[in-house]
């Protein structure tokens, strides 16, 4: 299933200014961590995104939330960064779909040395670190983009997989480790741990009348969780955010938007960053359509995702020009 390469042999198939701009910004996130421990205002962290309307710039860069310029951490758009939830690691992939192959390098932040430099088979995908374990990733593996795949959660340092979710199965990782599984079917609500069979049924989740179910994350708190819920027979299948506790009850709308994209987690729970992408249909007259980040408290409910209506807020942040503007889509990860 994968096949390693010695690490300088990874690393020549690297720009070497992805390397470069890696051990920068963990300078410059240094710094910023220290600065947000002391702002006043909320929420606060580190947004890393892929707004290319922010400054015009391709690839990753992460927004501090007090004002301070931007980090470029990707110098391309052609590579996918996935965020420990503790921001001092990164998994950055690139896919090669001719030789059908995806490059894998896990590295830290602050030094950018890399932790594993892998080959992998296939079009990879979806990666969600543990939240405890440099080693673990959740991923999704297929030939192709649009073939079927597999989701399983991979030792990055045996280069096997420790656990295979099953095909009827919804995955997150729990904050301490653990997982959730909610079977698509039944709504069966259980937690297990890797290496051991058992499963500890918690709850169950009864799904709203014409709704689908959808992906979800456990909140950092470990208390809650958000899911997204596609109407039923809607095309384009129109989608909301749902929150509910670990046991299934409780489960209300969060949004009511009709065309949520995406949707991740304050680091400490306390909101929710979510998109609004409508799409785009483009004629000889022009597009209409797009995609919006907001954010709201996760105490809310029923957000319509239109400036000026609660819930419905803008994260303001600063471009690498100096200038103060509202980021766009999408946020990738959201850490202290």
């Amino acid at each position: 299933m994968l096949t390693v390469l010695p690490a300088f042999l990874i690393l020549t198939r690297w720009p070497a200014a992805l390397l470069t701009l890696i051990r920068r910004a963990g300078l410059l996130l240094a710094s910023c961590l220290v600065s947000s421990v002391f702002a006043a205002e909320s929420p606060t962290g580190l947004l890393w995104h892929n707004n290319y309307s922010l400054d015009l710039k391709a690839g990753v860069q992460v927004s501090p939330l007090d004002g301070s310029k931007p980090v470029i951490i990707t110098p391309q758009s052609d590579m996918d960064v996935s965020v420990w939830p503790d921001g001092r690691v990164v998994a950055v992939t690139k896919p090669d779909i001719y030789k059908r192959i995806t490059s894998l390098v896990v590295m830290e932040v602050a030094t950018a040395r890399p932790l594993h430099n892998l080959v992998l088979d296939g079009y990879v995908r979806e990666l969600a670190p543990s939240p405890v374990s440099r080693e673990l990733v959740k991923l999704s593996q297929g030939e192709s983009p649009s073939s079927p795949y597999e989701e399983l959660v991979m030792d990055l340092t045996t280069q096997k997989p420790r656990y295979r979710v099953a095909s009827d199965d919804y995955f997150a990782w729990m904050p301490d480790g653990r997982f959730m599984l909610i079977n698509l079917k039944t709504g069966l609500m259980r937690i297990a741990q890797l290496d051991d069979p058992r499963e500890q049924v918690v709850g169950r989740l009864t799904l709203p009348p014409g709704r689908a179910m959808g992906g979800f994350l456990i909140s950092p708190t470990g208390t809650e969780f958000i899911m997204k819920l596609p109407l039923r027979n809607s095309v384009p299948r129109e989608a909301d955010l749902w929150i509910g506790r670990l046991d299934g009850s409780r489960f209300e709308q969060l949004t009511q938007v009709r065309a949520l994209g995406s949707a991740l987690w304050s680091p400490d729970g306390r909101y929710v960053a979510y998109t609004v992408n409508t799409g785009s249909i483009c004629s000889g007259w022009g597009c209409i359509g797009g995609c919006d980040q907001y954010f709201t408290r996760a105490t809310r409910r029923a957000v319509k995702g239109l400036d000026g209506t609660p819930g419905s807020e803008r994260f303001e942040v600063r471009n690498r020009f100096g200038q103060m503007q509202g980021l766009g889509c999408e946020v990738l990860a959201w850490t202290r």
